[in-house]
């Protein structure tokens, strides 16, 4: 299995309008981007875009798949683990919070109720999700004619709280924001940001600064890519390839601790049927797992997978589709790559947690909150010490 840093093919779109924030360089931090490698997944794109709005920051990350129209969609699961988070709601709602149900709504109802994805995924702070849900409609409407007096599709949009960064009383986030970063992605070459970029710019892990980060693992011939937006955990549980790394580095704490949530998205080119990617999906927790997360009381790990290579046409002649899947069920020790690819995403999960730190770099917020980056040097030590970097 090859380890490589890419993220497959998947349609999402992280953005954020961070009020007050500004990023100040970790002098132990390589800058340079990790290698991305997008090679035969040039149906996805992705742009970083960086602008003022008067006094607000902008940056927002866009990962979008390309071919997403009203023709057809991408089979799709979503699990979740614990009970707090939003995603969106539909018909002019607006966002519930009385139960756990009632916070998977919008796209979330079709994907969980048809298996099925049709727009590209919203990442964004938590107030900011009816602007992001009603503003990507209105997008998808313009540019792609996706709305019309029959319907339109739900986007998917989901959320992380940034509020110790960020300044969400100001409302900052407005619809050209989101057009803007929607239309970068269409126009990018497939470049993935991480670190403090889109959504993530505001985010933290265990008590580090978080934000956005990818990986991938190629197992079997089929590719399976995550994109994580990292807001959890305490730093005393911070694992790094099985080591204590938080034990250790118990100094640059944040004045206050948000127990937060991530999100998780992992995309790939196996064939899949829904009841497949849920299973995948719920791998994914286990690689959360891995880097110390455990789905606190008050966070919210909320995982999606979907796959690239199912289209199911919105309409047919007859009604019926035919559709690729690997084998799974009680095929313990035949040709199935399930076990293969639940290990990918695990792997991949837990290496896209670390990217996000480790592209991290130490930001300023609102009322002068502070986010460290987390110390490579420091933390290079404590993994060569552990005999991690000499394997």
């Amino acid at each position: 299995m090859r380890r490589r840093i890419l993220f497959a093919a998947a349609a999402v779109l992280a953005l954020a309008i961070t009020s007050g924030c500004e990023t100040a360089e970790n002098p132990a931090t390589d800058t340079t981007p990790p290698d991305v490698d997008l090679k035969g997944h040039n149906n996805s794109s992705t742009a970083t875009v960086t602008q003022q709005v008067g006094p607000v920051s902008s940056n927002y990350t866009t990962l979008v798949k390309l071919t997403f129209d009203a023709h057809g969609s991408d089979p799709g699961g979503v699990r979740k683990i614990s009970i707090t988070g939003n995603y969106t709601v539909t018909c002019g709602q607006i966002t519930q919070s009385e139960s756990v149900e009632s916070k998977y709504q919008g796209g979330i109802n079709q994907v969980n109720e048809w298996g099925l994805l049709h727009s590209p995924i919203v990442m964004t702070s938590s107030l900011a999700i009816g602007k992001a849900y009603d503003a990507t409609i209105r997008w998808r409407t313009e540019r792609h004619a996706t709305t019309t007096h029959e319907g339109g599709d739900m986007p998917v949009v989901t959320e992380c709280d940034d509020s110790f960064l960020n300044d969400i009383a100001s409302f900052p986030l407005a619809d050209e924001n989101v057009y803007a970063a929607l239309d970068a992605a269409e126009a990018n070459d497939g470049t993935v940001a991480e670190g403090c970029v889109g959504s993530g710019t505001g985010m933290q892990c265990m008590d580090f600064k978080g934000g956005i980060g990818t990986a991938s693992r190629v197992v079997r011939g089929f590719t399976v890519g995550v994109l994580v937006m990292t807001n959890f955990g305490d730093r005393e549980n911070l694992l790094i390839d099985g080591v204590p790394v938080g034990r250790e580095i118990v100094d640059l704490m944040p004045e206050e601790h948000h127990e937060g949530s991530c999100i998780v998205i992992t995309a790939t080119d196996a064939p899949m049927l829904p009841h497949q990617l849920r299973r995948i999906a719920q791998r994914s927790g286990l690689g959360l797992a891995r880097c110390g997360s455990t789905g606190h009381n008050g966070s919210g790990e909320l995982m999606l997978a979907f796959s690239t290579t199912n289209r199911v046409p919105l309409e047919v002649d007859g009604g019926v589709v035919d559709l690729e899947a690997v084998l799974d069920g009680g095929a313990y020790d035949g040709p199935s790559p399930m076990n293969d690819l639940f290990l990918a995403t695990i792997e991949a999960t837990e290496e896209a947690v670390v990217n996000a730190l480790f592209m991290s770099t130490t930001t300023v917020g609102h009322d002068g909150n502070v986010l460290h980056a987390i110390p490579l040097d420091r933390t290079l030590e404590i993994l060569e010490r552990h005999g991690r970097l000499s394997r």
